[in-house]
Protein backbone atom coordinates (compact mmCIF):
# COMPACT_ATOMS: atom_id res chain seq x y z
CA UNK A 1 0.00 0.00 0.00
CA UNK A 2 1.86 3.00 -1.18
CA UNK A 3 1.25 6.95 -0.10
CA UNK A 4 2.03 9.72 1.98
CA UNK A 5 0.97 11.64 4.66
CA UNK A 6 -0.62 14.90 4.63
CA UNK A 7 2.04 17.48 4.87
CA UNK A 8 4.79 15.11 3.43
CA UNK A 9 7.36 17.14 2.29
CA UNK A 10 10.55 14.64 1.68
CA UNK A 11 12.09 11.41 2.97
CA UNK A 12 12.40 11.12 7.00
CA UNK A 13 16.39 10.91 7.62
CA UNK A 14 16.57 10.63 11.46
CA UNK A 15 14.32 9.74 14.14
CA UNK A 16 14.42 10.08 17.98
CA UNK A 17 12.50 8.17 20.07
CA UNK A 18 12.62 9.45 23.94
CA UNK A 19 11.50 7.32 26.50
CA UNK A 20 10.27 7.81 29.80
CA UNK A 21 10.85 7.75 33.68
CA UNK A 22 10.16 11.02 35.45
CA UNK A 23 11.90 13.98 36.52
CA UNK A 24 15.39 11.47 36.88
CA UNK A 25 14.78 10.33 33.49
CA UNK A 26 14.59 13.33 32.08
CA UNK A 27 18.09 14.01 33.70
CA UNK A 28 19.65 10.62 32.10
CA UNK A 29 18.04 11.44 29.14
CA UNK A 30 19.78 14.81 28.98
CA UNK A 31 22.92 13.00 29.63
CA UNK A 32 22.59 10.66 26.71
CA UNK A 33 21.50 13.83 24.17
CA UNK A 34 24.64 15.81 25.49
CA UNK A 35 26.77 12.90 25.47
CA UNK A 36 25.55 11.74 21.70
CA UNK A 37 26.27 15.21 20.30
CA UNK A 38 29.96 15.81 22.33
CA UNK A 39 30.91 12.21 21.46
CA UNK A 40 29.09 11.16 18.63
CA UNK A 41 28.90 14.20 17.05
CA UNK A 42 25.33 13.46 16.44
CA UNK A 43 23.49 16.88 16.70
CA UNK A 44 19.59 15.81 17.93
CA UNK A 45 17.81 19.25 17.48
CA UNK A 46 18.68 18.29 13.39
CA UNK A 47 16.27 15.23 13.73
CA UNK A 48 13.63 15.31 11.36
CA UNK A 49 11.43 13.32 13.87
CA UNK A 50 11.05 13.14 17.65
CA UNK A 51 9.18 11.15 20.03
CA UNK A 52 8.70 10.89 23.80
CA UNK A 53 6.58 9.06 26.00
CA UNK A 54 6.18 11.24 29.41
CA UNK A 55 9.91 12.67 30.30
CA UNK A 56 10.52 11.82 26.54
CA UNK A 57 7.87 13.97 25.21
CA UNK A 58 8.73 16.77 27.75
CA UNK A 59 12.35 16.68 26.38
CA UNK A 60 11.33 16.47 22.79
CA UNK A 61 9.16 19.50 23.66
CA UNK A 62 12.44 21.38 24.74
CA UNK A 63 14.33 20.43 21.84
CA UNK A 64 11.53 21.72 19.41
CA UNK A 65 11.17 24.80 21.53
CA UNK A 66 15.28 25.47 20.67
CA UNK A 67 16.40 23.78 23.83
CA UNK A 68 20.23 22.81 23.20
CA UNK A 69 21.34 18.89 24.80
CA UNK A 70 23.13 21.49 26.67
CA UNK A 71 21.05 23.64 28.15
CA UNK A 72 19.31 20.31 29.39
CA UNK A 73 22.36 18.93 30.53
CA UNK A 74 23.68 22.09 32.50
CA UNK A 75 19.61 22.36 33.53
CA UNK A 76 20.40 18.79 35.11
CA UNK A 77 23.62 19.74 36.37
CA UNK A 78 21.99 22.76 38.57
CA UNK A 79 24.41 24.75 36.84
CA UNK A 80 22.40 26.77 33.96
CA UNK A 81 23.71 30.15 33.77
CA UNK A 82 20.31 31.77 32.92
CA UNK A 83 17.43 29.98 34.56
CA UNK A 84 16.48 30.78 37.66
CA UNK A 85 16.84 27.90 40.80
CA UNK A 86 13.65 26.42 41.06
CA UNK A 87 12.79 27.00 44.83
CA UNK A 88 14.82 29.94 44.98
CA UNK A 89 18.32 30.53 46.25
CA UNK A 90 17.70 27.98 49.42
CA UNK A 91 17.35 24.99 47.38
CA UNK A 92 20.11 22.65 47.57
CA UNK A 93 22.04 22.03 44.44
CA UNK A 94 20.58 18.98 41.87
CA UNK A 95 17.12 19.47 42.69
CA UNK A 96 15.24 19.94 39.72
CA UNK A 97 16.20 16.80 38.60
CA UNK A 98 16.64 15.25 41.92
CA UNK A 99 13.74 12.38 43.37
CA UNK A 100 11.01 13.50 45.11
CA UNK A 101 12.35 11.70 48.21
CA UNK A 102 14.80 12.30 51.01
CA UNK A 103 15.10 9.39 52.97
CA UNK A 104 14.21 5.59 52.50
CA UNK A 105 11.21 5.87 54.75
CA UNK A 106 9.59 8.64 52.33
CA UNK A 107 10.47 6.29 49.30
CA UNK A 108 8.74 3.79 51.10
CA UNK A 109 5.91 5.69 52.23
CA UNK A 110 5.42 7.25 48.60
CA UNK A 111 5.57 3.40 46.98
CA UNK A 112 2.86 2.33 49.13
CA UNK A 113 1.11 5.05 48.30
CA UNK A 114 1.42 4.84 44.92
CA UNK A 115 0.63 0.86 44.88
CA UNK A 116 -2.65 2.05 46.91
CA UNK A 117 -3.75 4.66 44.17
CA UNK A 118 -2.57 2.17 41.01
CA UNK A 119 -4.66 -0.80 43.04
CA UNK A 120 -7.84 1.52 43.62
CA UNK A 121 -7.62 2.59 39.88
CA UNK A 122 -6.85 -1.09 38.53
CA UNK A 123 -9.72 -2.18 40.75
CA UNK A 124 -12.65 0.32 39.15
CA UNK A 125 -11.54 -0.27 35.70
CA UNK A 126 -12.11 -4.45 36.53
CA UNK A 127 -15.18 -3.81 38.01
CA UNK A 128 -16.64 -1.47 35.56
CA UNK A 129 -15.92 -4.05 33.12
CA UNK A 130 -17.50 -7.40 35.19
CA UNK A 131 -20.94 -8.63 35.80
CA UNK A 132 -22.29 -6.62 38.81
CA UNK A 133 -22.60 -10.05 40.93
CA UNK A 134 -18.91 -10.53 40.21
CA UNK A 135 -17.18 -11.68 42.61
CA UNK A 136 -18.93 -13.82 44.78
CA UNK A 137 -16.04 -13.73 47.45
CA UNK A 138 -13.59 -10.87 48.63
CA UNK A 139 -10.73 -11.15 45.67
CA UNK A 140 -7.54 -9.86 46.28
CA UNK A 141 -4.72 -9.82 42.86
CA UNK A 142 -1.41 -8.93 43.53
CA UNK A 143 1.70 -8.46 40.47
CA UNK A 144 5.40 -8.24 40.88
Amino acid sequence: MEGSAVGDTGVMKTGLVLGAGGVVGMAYIAGVLYALEQEAGISVNEADLIVGTSAGAVVGAYLRAGWTTEDMWLMAMDEHPHLSRIGGEAASAGDIMAPAFRSPLELMRRGVGSAYIAARSVARRVRSRCPPSWPTCSLAACSR
